[in-house]
């Protein structure tokens, strides 16, 4: 064998002290869309007042009206969730890379995911009523508050107006408005507008990623999470108000040192939150097709 034929035996691989994290959804999209604390419990209570309309007074020196109010409440039960990546010290004195951020990193993302979870089934779910003497019951969404299909459309302009005029109809402050799509969803209502028009310039830019601005009044929200039942996937329209996140523990993390074993690193998070449709009159879930449409 020649010398030369020897050389790429002393070739060596090229090593980074970085790690690539496969792509996920890593921010929560939709807790900065609906009303959220911090609490300390099991459940969280949030309250709500109905209207009240003031009498007229007939004469002077009239008898006071005595206004009553509906009061009423919906509970939001926390849900625990945790867990740890654990790094064996034998595997990182043979790594470049020190994962431990990365790691870290993961832990927050799985967090924000679960916000993102817990909000989108509470829009659509059963939501806890609670009653004077602390018995609970639950309230679905009302099929009035659903535009369903029938049929193989996707999401047409058609039914985001009908979403509109359903809010509009319940005098819902136009204010904080928000719409969470599917990936299909927002590429169906982009096919059907003029490439020329200004509103297909503004979808575009949601479509993007941008994210700015609005459009037929609601901030658009992409959501790969969303209800999905073959074939039809449900997509929100909804106001700030109509959910309540609460959390007892939010985002919690420590990297420590595990002696039991074998000093291995441990890198744990964990949070505790729940939440709850405040009120029903505040969403609109709107069915598309995305499989046949």
């Amino acid at each position: 064998m020649a010398a030369y034929d020897t050389v790429p035996a002393v070739f060596v691989h090229a090593y980074h002290a970085e790690l690539h994290r496969l792509v996920a959804q890593r921010e929560s999209r939709l807790r900065s869309a609906v009303r959220s604390r911090t609490v300390t419990g099991k459940t969280d209570n949030w309250d709500r007042l109905g209207p009240s309309d003031l009498a007229a007074i007939a004469t002077r020196h009239a008898a006071t009206t005595i206004l009553d109010p509906i009061h009423s409440r919906r509970r939001a039960v926390m849900t625990d969730r945790g867990g740890a990546i654990i790094l064996d010290r034998h595997d990182e004195v043979k790594m470049i890379a020190s994962p431990q951020n990365e790691y870290a990193q993961n832990h927050a993302d799985s967090i924000n995911r679960f916000y993102d979870d817990l909000i989108i089934t509470a829009l659509g779910g059963t939501a806890t009523s609670v009653a004077a003497d602390d018995t609970t019951s639950t309230v679905s969404l009302p099929a009035g508050q659903i535009i369903a299909e029938a049929g193989t459309a996707g999401l047409t302009f058609a039914k985001v107006n009908a979403a509109v005029q359903l809010l509009n109809s319940k005098d819902v402050p136009f204010e904080n408005r928000f719409a969470v799509v599917s990936a299909a969803g927002l590429s169906d209502l982009l096919a059907t507008t003029q490439a020329t028009s200004s509103d297909f310039v503004d979808l575009k830019a949601i479509q993007s990623g941008r994210l700015q601005g609005t459009f037929m009044g609601f901030t658009w929200i992409m959501s790969n999470r969303l209800p999905f039942t073959t074939p039809k996937r449900t997509n929100y329209f909804f106001h700030k108000n109509a959910v309540g996140l609460s959390m007892a523990m939010d985002m919690y993390t420590s990297v420590s040192v595990r002696h039991d074993l074998n000093d291995a690193t441990q890198v744990y998070a964990a949070c505790s939150a729940g939440a709850v449709r405040i009120e029903e009159e505040l969403v609109v879930a709107v069915e598309i097709d995305e499989v046949t449409g």
